[in-house]
């Protein structure tokens, strides 16, 4: 299964705190919190850029284990207009 991403931005809050937008059509199973998980391993230099495409380029799972859920949380839903049913 794949999904394109239309947004993914990493924001700097303040000094020790990061804001993560992901915006898509659809999500697979803890995508988000996968990605938040591959930011923070090349950030930190546990993970080099290197390993990450060659784990994107060949691997089948995901390269690194999702972080928890705490402090995710579903900031917007929209449809396009003409996918609206009027009542």
């Amino acid at each position: 299964f794949s999904r394109t991403l239309t947004k993914c931005e990493l924001r700097e809050l303040a000094p020790s705190l990061l804001c993560l937008v992901v915006q898509a059509r659809s999500f697979l199973y803890k995508m988000v919190r996968i990605i938040a998980g591959v930011i923070l391993e090349v950030g930190t230099g546990r993970m080099t850029v290197e390993e990450l495409e060659g784990n994107l380029r060949d691997g089948d799972s995901p390269c690194c284990a999702p972080l928890p859920p705490h402090g995710l949380f579903l900031w917007e839903v929209s449809y396009p207009e003409d996918r609206i049913r009027p009542d």
